[in-house]
């Protein structure tokens, strides 16, 4: 049951992620972006102006450079403003909520055992779960605000060179989705719209 809950949230997360894209693209504004520290030679070719899938065809040399490079995700990059993952409980959270939540959208898992509510800001989507009766905990953050940065030094705006250098290959893209991972789960990812990051997600796993 659990590796279905974890299946169905994944479903649901993908598609808030690309509705999370809907603001014009004339809204975002570039950021002026610090030189990165440069990589090792980058052995699939990827280029972050026009990205291909390469990692999932090559997974032991993709993990082999990410490692090399300290690019794969860890717990340091749980944390999105003040909001952390994983577990970080709903009334903590709600402490740091930017306003009134536009809408909150809950659903109802058929085991009974797992809740979903997801709270709607202007520019923010929090969705929290409830799992086996226990307190509601933040399990992904989606973000479309320029003002919120990640710990590596990401926002809404920068390059697709600029997440290149700071996350390396995409672990996964698909159409203009990049996702990032630990090497086993698809943690972190970003759409973006002329090689402009339109919006990050960051998300735990059950």
């Amino acid at each position: 049951m659990k590796k279905l809950f974890a299946l169905i949230l994944a479903a649901m997360l993908l598609l808030a992620f690309f509705a999370a894209c809907n603001a014009p693209p004339e809204a975002i504004e570039t950021t002026t972006e610090a030189p990165a520290e440069p990589l090792r030679p980058n052995p699939l070719g990827f280029d972050p102006n026009n990205p291909e899938d390469l990692a999932s065809n090559n997974e032991t040399i993709w993990l082999e450079w990410m490692e090399a490079n300290n690019l794969l995700i860890t717990a340091d990059d749980y944390r999105f403003g003040e909001f952390y993952l994983p577990h970080m409980p709903f009334e903590e959270a709600q402490q740091h909520f930017p306003s009134a939540p536009l809408s909150e959208r809950v659903e109802d898992f058929s085991n009974e055992f797992h809740t979903a509510k997801t709270w709607l800001f202007d520019s923010l989507e929090l969705m929290f779960v409830s799992e086996d009766d226990s307190p509601l905990y933040l399990y992904s953050i989606i973000s479309t605000d320029p003002g919120l940065v990640t710990p590596r030094g990401l926002r809404v705006g920068d390059s697709a060179e600029k997440v290149y250098a700071l996350y390396g290959i995409p672990q996964y893209v698909t159409g203009n989705q990049w996702s990032f991972g630990d090497g086993f789960y698809d943690r972190f990812g970003v759409i973006l719209e002329n090689g402009i990051v339109q919006s990050i997600r960051v998300n735990t796993v059950m």
